[in-house]
């Protein structure tokens, strides 16, 4: 069974119909299952930095690469650049 297969049952579960997600231990549990394949499966690792992680791509990003509105630059007050 792959993986959409295996969420899907989850979801579909027929014992957890109508439960919310703090609900019930055993829905917790099912749903840890499922995420714990999926975390498998796919090699995802928690970073170990997130903040740093995400503050190094900000400051490497080239927001030239972004062509703003001009209602962007209204809104900020900027002029337009031609």
């Amino acid at each position: 069974m792959d993986l959409y297969e295996k969420f899907k049952k989850l979801d579909t579960d027929k014992s957890l119909i109508g439960l919310e997600e703090g609900d019930s231990e055993e829905f917790a549990a099912k749903r840890q299952v499922v995420l714990d394949e999926i975390k498998n499966e796919l090699g995802i690792k928690p970073l170990e930095e997130p903040f740093e992680y995400v503050k190094t791509i900000q400051a490497e990003f080239d927001y030239s690469k972004i062509r703003f509105t001009e209602e962007y630059y209204d809104v900020l007050g900027l002029e337009f650049p031609e």
